[in-house]
């Protein structure tokens, strides 16, 4: 009976981490998916107009966000299965990593993202880390109010730790939705599919 009372608890367990895993795949690919209708939308219309360089340009950009994809794939599924040991730490060049995910995210004109701040290179599983610094920072963006706007990520040292911070002038979290927010499975009122 114990025995059995165990194997249901780890079922369990296992089920949530799967539905968990699931919805991280779906969320986390929204945002490049995005960004291939965008490019591959904006190549279209230079083909259109005849032009060939910035139609090249834009396809340029579609090839690079579905080897992102790829990789977000790869480093996802790698790091469900083997879960937290230590043989998928690897080193991580922050600033680096952030400048890639600043320039790959796409946003109106008026809106920049500027990085500040002493970024080190970390031991740490890249792909989590990854996934959550794009999805602060597309939100950022994606949700910014203004036709022009600043999205500062920051990073210091507060000794034992590295503190990273992702602001912007926008219009903020409404009050009643802050604790929503860090809830797994939540969305905010009037959310769709593309605004999460």
């Amino acid at each position: 009976s114990r025995i059995i009372s165990k194997a249901n608890e780890e079922l369990t367990r296992a089920n949530q981490d799967l539905q968990e895993f699931a919805y991280v795949i779906s969320h986390d690919l929204r945002a490049p998916l995005r960004a291939l209708r965008y490019f591959a939308s904006d190549a279209a219309e230079a083909v259109a107009q005849e032009n060939a360089a910035q139609a090249a340009r834009h396809l340029e950009r579609v090839r690079d966000q579905a080897k992102r994809m790829a990789a977000m794939l790869t480093g996802l599924l790698e790091y469900s299965s083997v879960g937290r040991r230590t043989d998928a730490l690897e080193n991580v060049d922050l600033n680096a990593l952030v400048a890639e995910i600043a320039q790959s995210i796409e946003r109106p004109g008026g809106v920049r993202i500027r990085i500040e701040g002493a970024w080190p290179s970390i031991r740490t599983v890249a792909q989590p880390l990854d996934i959550i610094l794009r999805n602060l920072i597309d939100n950022a963006v994606k949700h910014h109010d203004l036709e022009n706007g600043t999205v500062t990520v920051s990073c210091r040292d507060d000794g034992e730790f590295w503190g990273i911070v992702v602001a912007d002038d926008g219009p903020g979290i409404q009050t009643e939705w802050q604790r929503a927010i860090f809830e797994p499975f939540s969305r905010g009122a009037g959310g769709d599919e593309e605004a999460e």
